[in-house]
């Protein structure tokens, strides 16, 4: 499984039915939609392609950039 971000770039919060759309994608499982406009996923490729089609919206894969080892801790 890969982790989305899925952003809203419409005007005003996410519309509620495309919300709903999203989570009937098969096999996609919501992580995080509290903020008001984007959503964090995980599902297959084809959650990408999927939130891309539809109108007023953006998906890309997470990534992750780990924090240097620096300081007196370290």
């Amino acid at each position: 499984m890969t982790r989305f971000v899925l952003l809203y770039v419409g005007k005003g919060k996410k519309p509620t039915a495309d919300v709903q759309a999203i989570k009937a994608i098969k096999g996609i499982t919501v992580i995080d939609e509290s903020d008001g406009n984007a959503m964090i996923v995980e599902g297959k490729a084809n959650v990408k392609k999927s939130v891309n089609a539809m109108p007023n919206w953006v998906a890309d894969k997470v990534t992750f950039i780990p924090a240097p080892k620096t300081g007196p801790f370290f």
